[in-house]
C-alpha cells in the first residue's frame, strides 16, 4: 500500500526518500583502497556517509531513531543551499575460498602462464544518492503550516537506492598485462528505488484550508517483489598500473595506479513505474521517459500538512482518491537494463622520502623507514557525490627488537569532495606472520574524524576496517 501512495504523491515520494536514505543498512560497491595491494581482503566492512549541509548527528538520528529538536532544523534551514545532497555506502565482504596454498609454491608460480580463478567471495552492498532543494527540505522537515500564503518551490530532486548481493571472482592474470587485479560479479539486486521529480511546486492558502501543487515526477521501485524477483547483474572490477618513461632521461616515472570497480549492467524484470506529465513507450520495455505530457496545477482542500504526517504518510493516505484523480498519476509495470553504480580512480605517488637508518635499541614502534605522499581522485556513480579527490601522508615503521609483528603503516589524509564537502582521516595497517595464515595485514581506516568529534557541526564519517592476507 505503501508503495502505491508514492505513486500517487510526490511528495510521500519525496518524504520516504529522505528517510530511506538514511535507513539503509546493507552494503554499496566501496571505493578503492587508498593504495592498491597484492593483498586480497579476506574479510572488510565499510561504511562511508556525508551531505554537503546536513550534520552528521541528524543524518544518525535519521537512521537510528532519536528526537530531531525544533532548532537543530532551523539550524540547517539557515544553511541550505540551492542545491544540497547527501548519501552513504555500506558493504560487507567476505572471501570463502583464496585457495592461497595453491601459491606458496613457487614452482607453481613459475608454471602458471595463463588466466585462473584464485579466490571467491561474497558480499553486500547498499547505497543511496540524494541532491534535493531548499524547499524541499522545508517541506518534508518542518510541513507547509509554516509557510501560509507562500510557495514551496520543492523543485528538481533526484533520489536513487541500490542494494545487492554479489558473487565475486578473483582473477589472475600474466603480469605482462600490467593487471594488479580482476574480478567479475554476479549481482542479484535486493532493492531498487529511483525518484526524480522535475519543476515541483506546492502554494499554502494564508489561512492554511487549501494546497496548489504542480510539477512532474516519476518513480520506480522494486517494493513487493519477492527475493530473487527484483534483477540480475554482471560487472567488472580491474585495479591496473601504468609507467610513464621521461622522455628526457628515458627513466620510468612513478607508476599510476588506475581501475574501475563494479562497472556492468543490471536487469530489472519487473519495476512499479508512477509517473505524473511523463510518456512513455507502450512496449513496458525501457525505463526512460520518452516524453513529456501536458500538466496542470490541482488544487487540493483541508491539506494542512504537519512534518509529522507528512513522514508517516497520514494526509496522503486520506487524500488517496483525491490525489490520484487530479493529478492523473500512470501507473504501470516495467522492464529494463540499468549500468550498475561503478566506481573510478586514479592514484599517484606525488614523492617519498627514505631517512637514515638508525640502529634499533628498545622494543616498540621503531623508526619510520620510508615516507610517501599520495594523491588520489575517486568517482562514485550515483547522485549526490562529486569527484573525490584525496591528499595522503604515510610512514612505513619497522618493529624495534624482536616483535609479532613484521610491519605497520600509518596515513593522514585530507579528502575534498565525495558525498561530503571535506574530510581528515586516518588510516593504518598492521602486518603480522600468522601460523597457518601465512602474511596478514589488519586494517582500520576512520573517516571524517572531525564529524565523529564534532557530530551537530561537521558532515559526513564513516569507518572500514578488515583483514587481507597475501595470495
Amino acid at each position: 500500500m505503501a508503495n502505491r501512495i508514492l505513486g500517487d504523491k510526490f511528495l510521500l515520494c519525496f518524504c520516504l526518500m529522505l528517510v530511506n536514505l538514511a535507513k539503509a543498512s546493507e552494503d554499496t560497491p566501496p571505493l578503492p583502497p587508498a593504495k592498491p595491494t597484492i593483498y586480497e581482503d579476506l574479510f572488510r566492512y565499510q561504511l562511508v556517509t556525508g551531505s554537503n549541509v546536513l550534520p552528521f548527528s541528524f543524518m544518525g538520528k535519521m537512521a537510528f531513531g532519536g528526537y530531531i529538536t525544533p532548532a537543530a532544523t532551523e539550524s540547517i534551514e539557515s544553511h541550505l543551499k540551492t542545491q544540497n545532497r547527501a548519501g552513504y555506502m555500506q558493504s560487507v565482504g567476505l572471501v570463502f575460498y583464496p585457495l592461497m596454498h595453491r601459491f606458496h609454491s613457487e614452482q607453481y608460480k613459475a608454471a602458471v602462464k595463463k588466466a585462473e580463478v584464485i579466490s571467491i567471495g561474497i558480499r553486500n552492498i547498499q547505497m543511496a544518492g540524494l541532491t534535493f532543494s531548499g524547499d524541499a527540505f522545508r517541506l518534508v522537515f518542518r510541513g507547509n503550516g509554516y509557510y501560509k500564503g507562500k510557495t514551496l518551490e520543492v523543485g528538481s530532486n533526484n533520489f536513487f537506492a541500490l542494494g545487492m548481493n554479489t558473487l565475486d571472482f578473483g582473477i589472475s592474470v600474466p603480469k605482462s598485462k600490467r593487471i594488479e587485479k580482476l574480478y567479475f560479479s554476479i549481482a542479484q539486486v535486493t532493492q531498487y528505488n529511483l525518484l526524480k521529480t522535475q519543476d515541483m511546486s506546492l502554494y499554502t492558502s494564508p489561512i492554511a484550508d487549501s494546497v496548489v501543487i504542480n510539477g512532474r515526477f516519476y518513480s520506480q521501485s522494486t517494493a513487493g517483489l519477492g527475493f530473487g524477483q527484483k534483477g540480475l547483474g554482471v560487472m567488472m572490477t580491474m585495479d591496473r598500473t601504468m609507467h610513464i618513461s621521461s622522455s628526457e632521461s628515458g627513466r620510468l616515472a612513478k607508476p599510476i595506479y588506475y581501475g574501475v570497480r563494479d562497472l556492468g549492467i543490471l536487469f530489472l524484470p519487473t519495476l512499479s513505474v508512477d509517473s505524473r506529465g511523463y510518456t512513455w513507450d507502450e512496449n513496458t520495455s525501457g525505463l526512460k521517459p520518452a516524453g513529456e505530457s501536458p500538466i496542470k496545477s490541482v488544487t487540493v482542500t483541508q491539506a494542512v500538512v504537519s512534518s509529522r504526517d507528512l513522514q508517516l504518510g497520514n494526509w496522503f493516505t486520506s487524500q488517496r482518491d483525491t490525489l490520484n484523480s487530479r493529478l492523473k498519476v500512470n501507473s504501470q509495470k516495467r522492464s529494463g537494463t540499468v549500468i550498475s553504480p561503478f566506481t573510478l580512480y586514479a592514484q599517484r605517488e606525488l614523492f617519498s622520502i627514505r631517512p637514515k637508518e638508525q640502529a634499533d635499541s628498545k622494543k616498540g614502534l621503531g623508526q619510520a623507514f620510508y615516507h610517501v605522499m599520495d594523491l588520489n581522485f575517486t568517482y562514485l556513480n550515483i547522485p549526490g557525490y562529486v569527484l573525490s579527490t584525496t591528499l595522503s601522508w604515510g610512514s612505513y615503521y619497522r618493529p624495534k627488537g624482536e616483535q609479532k609483528w613484521t610491519s605497520f603503516y600509518s596515513e593522514y589524509y585530507l579528502g575534498l569532495g565525495g558525498f561530503d564537502t571535506w574530510n581528515l582521516g586516518y588510516k593504518g595497517f598492521l602486518k603480522s606472520n600468522i601460523i597457518g595464515i601465512g602474511q596478514t595485514s589488519f586494517m582500520l581506516d576512520l573517516r571524517g574524524i572531525e564529524a565523529w568529534i564534532f557530530p551537530k557541526r561537521q558532515h559526513g564519517a564513516g569507518i572500514s576496517f578488515g583483514v587481507r592476507c597475501k595470495l
